[in-house]
């Protein structure tokens, strides 16, 4: 028999003893082969339990049982680590009842081959960087989380009925995937080249890219979905859900845009909203079989955005306190900043379509020394008469907000896009009129809420810009005003920023 198969295990138990025969105890077995060095020989790991497991780098390969440990049966739990022909198995420790053990395996080296048994459950969270293959097979009803990098030239990924695998960082040049019925595969990062056979009622799930993918039409998963921390929730579901919430976003504002201002300027606009509500609804909230082979690939992620926010001024003033010399609307600066999510159509590698749902806070910040009036019972902007106090003023306007982007792959990750963003201006003691200025042993800020209600109610804003992946320059107008007619003075929001997700 060759030496490197002439592995024994060497049994290191280390029990505290007092006066109770129960208690919280560590029992750690150290893999050692023949010669009395560590084994560099565990090619394989396979868990047969559903206690806990943690896989994780260490200076020695040893694996570490703790939990309520019955100090007069500790024979009981030699048996629950195997070493044999360079596959380590971690079998049930206990017999009987569950005794709130856990297990933690260390390696010296990273092992690439996984085999989960029925129920168990285990995490990895050391890196498994390869120029060659790994292998992760799962039995019904396991979970296996890799927290840690998986950077391998080819993939081999068997999940049986019901299991569930989710990797957090992963980087392959080929991968394999064999799905049951009731399988959750997570993936997150890129594969270059798919080959899937997926049974009915499995999905793929997270955050992936790939460039090519072989298998019959059936069997691909429609359910790419962003989950965030990789948590599935009826995840057959999701699309449905999705595209009900967006068609209602849309009726809503179609209906909006019909009661604001001149039905000649917004109508058009309206409409168009009103066709997307229609064209987003299925039959039953859920898409036909046929239907589904119809569907173009859809994404589902999260957007961040700021912007430097100015206004340019057009014609109509209400009020000749507005027509001072310094001019009472000339702004210091401004800012911008959205956060939502974005739904995206891909129709093909080179064209996609986004919509989604978002928040839009725009802060305008004056130059002048700038207060609130009194006029005809409304409160207006103003000059502050009193020349002790020179206080610093911004004007808030925050919107629900609703996009509509198209965009194009000019050159490989270059992208261009352009596109409407709606807005629906929300009432709240946040939104509207702020100021801070010192008095003697005080400072002062005051906030005018929902007693400034000149904000029209709706906006529409144009945007283009051009971006690589998912980072995007835009340049942003609003063709609408900001302020309601006769109310203040007639200016248009625009703005010039950078944003993630699009």
């Amino acid at each position: 028999m060759k030496t490197k198969n002439l592995l024994v295990i060497i049994l290191l138990i280390a029990l505290s003893f007092n006066a109770f025969s129960q208690e919280q105890v560590v029992i750690k077995q150290v893999i050692t082969n023949n010669l009395g060095g560590s084994t560099n020989s565990i090619s394989t790991i396979e868990i047969n339990t559903d206690c806990p497991v943690m896989i994780k780098s260490g200076k020695e390969d040893a694996v570490y049982l703790v939990g309520d440990i019955d100090k007069t049966k500790s024979n009981d739990y030699k048996g629950f680590c195997v070493l044999k022909e360079n596959v380590l198995s971690i079998n049930s420790p206990y017999k009987g009842d569950k005794k709130n053990l856990t297990i933690t395996i260390e390696l010296e080296e990273s092992v690439y081959n996984y085999f989960l048994g029925e129920n168990s459950k285990a995490a990895i969270n050391n890196n498994l960087i390869y120029e060659n293959s790994g292998t992760f097979s799962l039995q019904k009803n396991a979970e296996l989380s890799v927290d840690g990098i998986v950077k391998l030239e080819n993939l081999n990924i068997v999940a049986k009925e019901n299991a569930k695998l989710k990797f957090s960082s992963i980087n392959v040049e080929e991968s394999k995937i064999n799905l049951d019925k009731g399988s959750i595969l997570i993936l997150n990062g890129e594969i270059n080249t798919i080959n899937i056979k997926q049974a009915e009622g499995s999905h793929i799930a997270g955050n992936y890219k790939y460039k090519n993918i072989i298998g019959d039409s059936d069997d691909i998963s429609d359910d790419l979905v962003n989950i965030i921390k990789g948590e599935v929730k009826n995840p057959e579901d999701t699309s449905s859900l999705v595209l009900k919430e967006l068609s209602e976003a849309f009726s809503e504002v179609s209906d909006n845009l019909k009661k604001e201002g001149s039905n000649e300027v917004t109508k058009p606009i309206a409409d168009a909203f009103k066709t997307v509500a229609d064209n987003l609804k299925t039959k039953d909230g859920k898409a036909t079989h046929k239907e589904k082979k119809k569907e173009n690939k859809r994404d589902i992620g999260l957007q961040v955005g700021y912007g430097i926010l100015s206004w340019s001024k057009k014609g109509w003033f209400n009020d000749n306190i507005f027509s001072h010399s310094e001019g009472v609307y000339a702004l210091k600066n401004g800012s911008s900043w959205s956060l939502g999510f974005r739904y995206t159509y891909k129709v093909n590698s080179d064209f996609e379509i986004s919509t989604g749902l978002g928040y839009e806070s725009n802060i305008f910040r004056f130059e002048t020394n700038v207060m609130l009036n009194d006029i005809n019972g409304e409160k207006r902007i103003g000059f502050e008469n009193d020349p002790s106090i020179n206080a610093e003023s911004k004007l808030v306007a925050r919107y629900v907000t609703i996009p509509l982007f198209y965009r194009v792959r000019m050159r490989k990750n270059f992208y261009l896009h352009g596109g409407l963003v709606a807005g629906v201006n929300f009432r709240t003691s946040s939104t509207g009129f702020k100021r801070n200025y010192d008095i003697p042993n005080a400072e002062v800020e005051e906030r005018w809420g929902t007693k400034y209600d000149n904000f029209k109610p709706v906006k529409l804003d144009v945007q283009a810009g051009f971006g690589w992946g998912f980072t995007n320059f835009y340049v942003k107008y609003s063709i609408i005003p900001l302020f309601k007619y006769n109310k203040e003075i007639e200016v248009y929001p625009y703005s010039v920023g950078v944003s993630f997700g699009l």
